[in-house]
């Protein structure tokens, strides 16, 4: 299995890597926004959860729109308009999908025409991509947007939207956790990354304990965002080495990326270790 080791593609894990450090951090919602942004264009983040009665709360909004807009907007959706989302059924069937579907806006059709003003017309917002991610009884309901100056996504925009959301709702989701935790919204100090997967790592957690242990500093360096090469210069091995260490673990582990093997990261973390 090939690794990029291009720029963007370092700058890109770089940004995922700061995105992770800041779970449950005030800076999260600009450092999550920054990293999609590395992938594909967007002009606006707006992430809720609803509990199992459908029940829905703002976990944050972010992006071009004006603070007071954006707040505005959500305590609307929250409050009122939150029935009407025509993605809400997809919220019911979440629990019942093991797939997590990248949904479109279309052209809008299935939107009532308050809504779509509301939401829409009154804020230049031309297009919208979202992704339910369920988590401890929570539906984290994750939307990202265009605006008119920018254009609706083209095919290539989706095709990029489709690889990241399901990575980005599982890093928000471990963030809504903690948002949802009094104590921790009282804490505004920044989890670290390095504690993040020493968590699991560090621990006899299934099925990380099958790994050797220097397969599991190369899978911890993967996670931080290292490059083959920056791994090989860490641990003082050779790059081939590092290859041979990485697949050993993919096997063990039963993933084929450093997507999966984020995503298997942050799903042990949800079930073994509580929120900080």
């Amino acid at each position: 299995m090939s690794v990029r080791t291009d720029d963007s593609w370092l700058g890109f894990a770089a940004a995922a890597a700061a995105a992770v450090r800041a779970i449950g951090g005030p800076r999260f919602p600009k450092l999550l926004f920054d990293w999609v942004s590395a992938a594909v264009t967007i002009d606006s983040c707006a992430v809720f959860a609803f509990d199992s009665a459908l029940t829905p709360r703002h976990v944050f909004t972010y992006g071009r729109l004006e603070p007071e807009r954006g707040e505005t907007l959500a305590r609307d959706y929250t409050q009122q308009f939150s029935a009407l989302d025509p993605r809400r059924k997809h919220l019911i069937l979440a629990d019942k999908s093991e797939a997590e579907q990248v949904l479109s806006f279309g052209g809008g059709e299935d939107y009532p025409p308050l809504y779509l003003d509301h939401f829409f017309a009154q804020n230049a917002l031309v297009d919208k991509a979202a992704l339910i991610h369920s988590l401890r009884g929570e539906h984290i309901y994750c939307n990202v947007y265009r605006m008119a100056d920018t254009g609706r996504f083209s095919p290539a925009d989706w095709t990029r939207l489709r690889a990241v959301l399901p990575l980005a709702a599982a890093i928000i989701a471990q963030h809504a956790l903690h948002d949802a935790t009094p104590e921790a919204r009282d804490n505004q100090t920044e989890p670290n990354a390095s504690q993040f997967v020493h968590d699991l790592f560090g621990r006899d957690v299934p099925p990380f304990d099958l790994l050797a242990a220097r397969e599991s500093e190369v899978c911890e360096r993967i996670l931080l965002g290292l490059s083959t090469d920056a791994i090989a210069r860490d641990l003082g091995i050779a790059a081939s080495t590092v290859v041979t260490h990485r697949r050993r673990a993919y096997e063990k582990l039963q993933v084929g990326s450093q997507r999966e093997l984020f995503l298997l990261c942050l799903d042990r973390k949800a079930r073994v270790i509580p929120p900080r």
